[in-house]
């Protein structure tokens, strides 16, 4: 088999996409879609810095042990968390115009997405099979 290496998009890279994992990742033409709504946003947030990915595509064994759900996106590789100290200090207005825009990202590809927000970052979903719409959460207090 041979291992890939180099950039899926402008900022996303095959050692982004598996950070974290020991297994072999396979890259899927579902995760290649949603890499490129992730670059659409970052290209959206602008930021000089960009945030560090602390998780795209998961291992099942992984996603256990670091506490993901049975139907995780990261599964699959369509969901990215971006960490950075930046977001826990959303104000509600902020990050409800982050959550429309990785929606209306999700819309232009005619899917349904998820964006939640933690202490230490975001999390963008995207292709959610098992619901008819967006779903937004927020664990910045829990």
């Amino acid at each position: 088999m041979k291992k890939l290496k180099g950039n899926l998009t402008k900022d996303l890279t095959v050692d982004n996409y598996a950070v974290n994992q020991t297994e072999v990742a396979r890259i899927t033409e579902n995760a290649l879609a949603h890499a490129r709504r992730v670059q659409k946003f970052l290209d959206w947030m602008n930021w000089a810095e960009n945030p560090s990915i602390n998780a795209w595509w998961r291992s099942k064994a992984y996603n256990s042990r670091v506490g993901g759900v049975k139907n995780s996106l990261h599964l699959t590789g369509e969901a990215t968390d971006l960490g950075s100290s930046k977001f826990s200090t959303f104000t509600e207005a902020r990050f409800d115009k982050y959550a429309k825009k990785w929606f209306e990202i999700c819309d232009e590809d005619g899917v349904k997405g998820e964006f939640g927000i933690y202490p230490w970052g975001i999390h963008l979903g995207s292709n959610i099979q098992y619901s008819k719409k967006h779903y937004r959460f927020d664990k910045r207090a829990a």
